[in-house]
């Protein structure tokens, strides 16, 4: 898989889906435009963060198999927000917006509500799967609890890989390391668990 490093730090969602859309089709490019492409699809406004409802139904109008899992489909605020940067109304004009590409997206068939393990993405990545994971991103970048999506792309020897677009390389994330960051999605970012599966 091609490596990338997002523009702004509002687009690793983005650049991810990029990557994957690449990943399955070459003809699509791996460039700062596409990258805003596909944010200016998928973003929900107004707090310019990536819906992953959205990003399921662009990568399945590229023909890449996809399905989005989620343990509980309701959009929750951010826990950075706290009304500072939006108002209430934003907030709620925004789980409006995200509830409208939930549905598209569930007509689609591409949404599945149902608990998941680590070992079902695992197994997926053993047959070539890719994923985008939620996970507690704190301990990978030595900063507090922030819950968001990785792109893995591979599995061998106890180490998943990580293509992360943060710094634009590939690094390896040890067992004991995903397990916690995976738990803690609920434990310390109470938040769902949730992936999509391409592939």
């Amino acid at each position: 898989m091609q490596n990338y490093k997002q523009t702004t730090k509002f687009t690793g969602l983005a650049s991810a889906i990029m990557l994957i859309i690449n990943h399955f089709n070459q003809n699509f490019k791996v460039n700062r435009e596409n990258e805003f492409k596909i944010w200016r699809e998928i973003v929900l406004l107004p707090t310019r963060g990536a819906c992953i409802f959205r990003s399921v139904i662009i990568t399945n109008s590229y023909k890449i198999s996809s399905k989005v899992i989620v343990e509980d489909p309701q959009y929750k605020l951010p826990k950075i927000y706290k009304f500072k940067l939006f108002t209430k109304k934003e907030i709620y004009d925004t789980k409006f917006f995200s509830d409208l590409n939930l549905d598209e997206a569930k007509k689609k068939n591409l949404v599945e509500v149902r608990d998941f393990s680590l070992d079902e993405i695992k197994e997926a990545l053993k047959k070539n799967k890719v994923v985008l994971l939620r996970v507690n991103m704190g301990p990978l970048l030595r900063v507090r609890t922030i819950p968001d999506y990785i792109l893995l792309y591979g599995y061998g020897n106890n180490l998943y890989l990580w293509n992360n677009t943060l710094t634009g390389q590939t690094l390896r994330i040890n067992e004991k390391l995903m397990k916690e960051i995976f738990l803690q999605v609920k434990t310390k970012c109470k938040r769902d668990n949730r992936a999509i599966i391409f592939g």
